[in-house]
Formats: structure tokens, sequence, C-alpha cells
């Protein structure tokens, strides 16, 4: 049977060192959706490849569930597939609906009415924004099109309580198989989408052919790692994390379909996959340290709200009257930072103010607490 790592003492499991690099996933995805022009050359390379944050958020919450789903079994013999599914719902959709009205609102006052509204709206309410956006409509809302990541990970909270109910009780070896499996099965598609030339973004969106972070990640909250890296130090693990990611930054972007895509996908996916295992791994190391700064801690807390609310602000940043100063340095070095703090600020207000009752609720339907509200 599948072993889990322990509970922090008081029946509740948190690792604050995980929020510190929650908050590090969304401001590279934050740098990545900016209109940034900028002459600084690591600006940049994060502007083009920032959207490795996405990764980052996707092993982490693959993780965290994961791992979650193990201890619950550990300590109560059993997994509350009803309970996961209240979890997720109090957790996710107060804040999501709240948003997806202020984004549709903001649509309508400033590019009027569109028809195609309704379809995205489909693949939003229904979780399926990554398949309806590739299937019935490429026009782009820019501050609806970060929602395909809501979708994917509903898509897969929606099949990892079954799927943990039925791994926990094989053996590593066979948990190891079904994972090769996958990987094999998703790397067949994706190199057929690239060999039918199936233009971006269907491959970076869609769960079957963008898979390793996720799949890393539940590896890792299997505790398939465990005993293999039980005497590693986390500044070890973090090494391959960061050279992983870097490499990246070497080869083709993803919106150019081609070969290059069968090396960048299990790249970062390893990547992020070192990253989460060596900040988890609460051996004092300096790195793990500096991610739980309180301030970082707290911006971690709030990231979902960061997350959804960071394009809208941009938007409305970046088309505010004064727009005009676009074509000046000082618009190019303002705008972004105000958008920042506009994010903040909106994101503290609805945390403090519709996620924390929410997430208050939330913990009546779990057996192992995780984070504090």
């Amino acid at each position: 049977m599948i072993c889990a790592m322990q509970m922090n003492t008081g029946g509740r499991f948190y690792q604050p060192e995980l929020d510190g690099l929650r908050f590090i996933a969304f401001l590279l995805v934050f740098i990545h959706n900016s209109p940034i022009n900028s002459s600084n050359p690591l600006l940049n390379a994060l502007h083009e490849y920032g959207w490795i944050g996405v990764d980052l958020f996707f092993c982490l919450s693959a993780f965290l569930i994961t791992k979650l789903l193990v201890m619950e079994h550990r300590q109560t013999g059993e997994i509350s597939v009803r309970n996961f599914y209240f979890r997720r719902a109090l957790r996710i959709l107060p804040l999501y609906f709240i948003y997806t009205s202020i984004a549709v609102y903001y649509i309508i006052q400033t590019i009027g009415w569109d028809a195609t509204l309704l379809k995205h709206l489909l693949g939003i309410t229904t979780f399926t924004y990554d398949f309806v956006y590739l299937c019935l409509t490429y026009k782009t809302f820019s501050v609806f099109f970060h929602l395909w990541t809501i979708s994917y990970e509903e898509q897969f909270y929606a099949v990892i309580p079954w799927i943990a109910r039925k791994l926990i009780y094989v053996s590593e070896k066979t948990v190891w198989g079904w994972l090769i499996v996958a990987c094999i099965i998703g790397s067949l598609i994706r190199a057929s989408f690239i060999y039918l030339k199936v233009p971006h973004p269907a491959i970076y969106m869609l769960p079957f052919t963008h898979f390793e972070a996720i799949l890393g990640g539940l590896a890792a909250g299997f505790g398939l790692f465990d005993k293999f890296l039980s005497g590693t130090k986390g500044w070890i693990l973090l090494a391959p994390g960061l050279i992983g990611n870097a490499i990246i930054f070497l080869l083709p972007n993803t919106y150019e379909i081609g070969w290059n895509l069968m090396i960048t996908y299990p790249m970062v996916g390893i990547g992020m996959l070192f990253i989460v295992l060596a900040m988890s791994k609460r051996d004092g190391n300096v790195f793990a340290k500096a991610l739980g700064f309180k301030p970082l801690v707290y911006l971690g807390k709030i990231s979902f709200g960061l997350y959804l609310f960071h394009l809208i602000c941009i938007s409305m940043v970046f088309q505010f009257p004064g727009g005009r100063l676009e074509n000046h340095a000082i618009h190019n070095l303002l705008a972004p930072i105000i958008s920042l703090i506009l994010t903040i600020v909106l994101s503290a207000l609805s945390y403090q103010w519709i996620e924390i009752p929410f997430l208050k609720l939330r913990e009546r339907f779990g057996s192992i607490k995780s984070r504090p509200v």
C-alpha cells in the first residue's frame, strides 16, 4: 500500500513554504501576461516563458490534493469522494463565479455585447473552457483566457479521488506502471498533434497533451519518491529543478509547433516536480526559509484571487484614459507595477470577505486539515 508522509502536529498538514512557492508561480504568470516592453533581457525572457508558472501551479495542486487524499485514507481508512467535491466546490466556486460575473460586465462595458460570449460562458460554467475555446471559438477575451487553467484543474479534480481510491491499495510498482502508461499515451497523442501541425494553443491547453507537471505532482503526492529521496537535501533537489526549467528558455516557445515540444513539456514537468519536492523537504534549507517569509506566505494564501483578478487589473490599467503614455518608458515601467498592486489589493479584499467564510465552512468536510485560514 502507498504510504504517506506524516502530518504536522495538531492533525493539520500545512507547509507555508509551498504558499510562498505558489506566489512565485503567480508572479511568473503575471509577468508573462503583462504587456511588458523592456530592454532587460531577463525580464523579456520571463515575459516570453513565464507560462511555466502555470505548470508550477499544476504540480503543486496535484501534489497537495493527492497527499491530502492519501493522508485521509491513512487516518480514516477511506476516501470520501462526496466530501472531496464539497471541499473543492467551496474553495473554487464562490470567487470563480463572482469573478466571471465581473468580467462579463467589464467586457460589455468596454467592447459591448458579443454573441461569442455565450460560447465562452458555456465553457467557463461547465469547466470545459479549454475544449470549448479550441472547438467552438478562437476569439479571445483577455479577461477570460486564463480561466482555461481552472477548467483543466477541475477536470483533474473530477477524477483524482476515484483514481486515489483505486491506487491506494496497490503497490508502488503498479502505480509507477500506470503513470508510465499515461505518459506514453499522452506523448503519442502530442506527437500526432505535432505531426498533423495542429495549431497553438491546442497542445498547450489540453490535459492529454500537456500533462507532465500534473502527473509529477500526483506521483509526489502518492509518496513515490519518499524512500528514494529521504536522505537528499532540499537544495540538492532544487538544482535539477532550476536547471530543467532554465533549459526551457533555450528552446523554441510553445507557440512554435515542432518536435521540440516533445522535450519542452517533459522538461518543465520534471523541473517543477523537483522544485516542489525540494520545497516540501522542510530540512531548513535557505530557499525554503526564504519562501517561508510571512509576506510571501500571505501572498501565496491569496494566490487564487491573484490569479483570477490579474488579467482584468492589467486590462484596466493599460486601458486607463491616460493610456497615451503607453509609448513612454515611464508607462512601460509603472503600468505593470500598478497592475500588480491593484491585483494584490483586490485579492486581499476578496480573500477576507469572500474566501475566508467559505474556507472555514470547507474545514467541516475534511478529516485532514490543510492551510489555516
